[in-house]
């Protein structure tokens, strides 16, 4: 039902819309193109104690995707039966018989043995026999403002972290896993991750059924590696290893910056409880800092330099005045003459010291 709604809804607006370009609303009218994404991979393989590491999610995630594809393929064609099929369906594979599961790279069946639990072949005669409303009905993008109006996790990727701050023309928003003090446990974060071949691998299970090419970031933590440097024979081992797999494009690579997660921030107190302050983070819930993790009584109205921490033993998420302890210059990650992110911290005789990309002091 949600797949008979999406594309019942999308294709209605195709109709509906204006079009600034006579050449667009051609194109669009003649193949009448959709893309009905997927968002909160992340906390949907949570909820289903799953992580993106894990070989087992491959078989829950192929199970999902053959349904996700099935019904919105089903939900065009039927729309097909009732409306009339695109002008230009003829020019599809669909008009062959092909479907997107069909054109799949066979090497993908490594991953998981192909089964096929829906009625494709019932559903190959209908389009064969009515054809089908949309050329394309899938896509996986980002989703960015999808996200943070639903609180969910970016598409398929795994959160950087589980705060996050979301910018937009808006403003700031600082946004927190769903059910994080559920499923603290459960999320696999991305700069967690070892090496982005279990993300490579789900891609390549949702490419199998979906109609158009997905582009891929991959991402790298330099921790995992020697002298904290990248091989390139790493890079084109993972390039090789989609490929193979049916991958059509590899987008960005991402590399750990601390850019986007909330460390340390400078935030006002909203209210004093003898426990405790509140301090405004611009979520919903203010966030606490205990008595006991103040260099100082906190008054309200003020401004204090924290660190945003996970209290273990409470299961939330919570501030500290209490920063030394996360910093060190004993292994410094950068270099002279680098561009860095810098947080002024304190005053002394000689200067004021500094935070440097949130791990690092100077003056």
């Amino acid at each position: 039902k949600p797949c008979s709604l999406a594309v019942r809804g999308l294709d209605a607006l195709l109709s509906y819309q204006s079009y600034p370009v006579l050449a667009a609303e051609i194109a669009t009218k003649e193949y009448r193109p959709l893309g009905v994404g997927i968002i909160n991979l992340a906390y949907w393989l949570a909820k289903n104690d799953l992580s993106y590491s894990d070989k087992d999610s491959l078989v829950k995630i192929d199970e999902y995707a053959e349904a996700w594809s099935y019904f919105l393929i089903k939900a065009s064609a039927d729309l097909a039966k009732e409306q009339g099929p695109c002008t230009r369906w003829q020019d599809l594979k669909y008009a062959d018989g092909i479907l997107p599961i069909d054109s799949r790279k066979k090497e993908v069946d490594e991953l998981v043995s192909h089964i096929e639990r829906m009625p494709w072949r019932a559903l190959r005669e209908q389009i064969l026999d009515t054809g089908i409303r949309n050329a394309t009905l899938m896509a996986l993008m980002p989703a960015e403002t999808s996200a943070q109006i639903s609180n969910a996790t970016n598409g398929i990727e795994p959160p950087r972290s589980y705060v996050s701050i979301k910018q937009s023309k808006d403003g700031v928003l600082k946004q927190v896993v769903p059910e994080y003090r559920k499923l603290k446990n459960k999320y696999e974060l991305l700069w967690d991750q070892k090496s982005p071949e279990g993300y490579l691998k789900i891609c390549a299970i949702l490419q199998k059924y979906i109609d158009q090419g997905i582009s891929v970031n991959t991402s790298y933590n330099p921790k995992f590696y020697e002298d904290e440097k990248i091989p390139m024979s790493e890079m084109l081992k993972h390039l090789l290893l989609f490929y193979k797999l049916g991958g059509k494009q590899l987008y960005y690579y991402n590399t750990m910056d601390g850019q986007g997660e909330v460390d340390v921030d400078k935030l006002n107190a909203v209210s004093v409880t003898p426990q405790g302050a509140f301090l405004d983070w611009g979520l919903m819930k203010d966030i606490f800092v205990p008595k006991s993790q103040q260099l100082q009584k906190m008054i309200p109205n003020g401004s204090y330099l924290v660190k945003i921490v996970l209290d273990e033993q409470t299961g939330r998420i919570a501030a500290t005045e209490k920063i030394d302890s996360f910093l060190s210059n004993e292994e410094l990650t950068v270099k002279e003459m680098e561009e860095v992110n810098l947080t002024v911290y304190r005053r002394t005789d000689i200067g004021y010291v500094v935070i440097i990309n949130n791990k690092h002091t100077g003056v």
